[in-house]
């Protein structure tokens, strides 16, 4: 193992590299490679304390949404409001990311949506 070490310090020493040069070649690497990826990464949008004043007042946070997006998440966001006014047990938006409440504002979308073409196929059969 040795060896292996010493063959490889030798040949950079003959291609004129240091190992000093070497390390810090790759910890000047690391850190551009580090760099990139941080400035990549969009930060999560997260609710507030006010999710609804949040997409009133904010509104430019919300610009990658689309405007349908944005109102079914203010009708969500409504209905969580007013369930939990009732008394309700609802999961609230408060400190969760947007794209989680807009997943579950899509899938209870989805659920009232099957229950209307229930009550109308219903309603058509009698």
């Amino acid at each position: 193992m040795q060896d292996w070490f010493r063959n490889i310090k030798l040949a950079l020493t003959r291609a004129g590299v240091t190992v000093r040069s070497l390390v810090c070649s790759l910890i000047g690497l690391s850190f551009v490679v580090l760099a990139a990826s941080a400035c990549d990464r969009t930060p999560e949008l997260v609710f507030g304390p006010e999710p609804l004043r949040q997409m009133t007042d904010d509104s430019a946070q919300f610009v990658e949404y689309s405007e349908g997006d944005r109102l079914l998440l203010l009708g969500y966001l409504n209905s969580i409001e007013v369930a939990r006014s009732f008394g309700w047990q609802t999961k609230p938006a408060v400190g969760r990311p947007v794209d989680e409440v807009m997943d579950e504002a899509r899938a209870w979308k989805k659920k009232l949506d099957a229950e209307a073409a229930a009550a109308t196929d219903h309603a058509n059969r009698n």
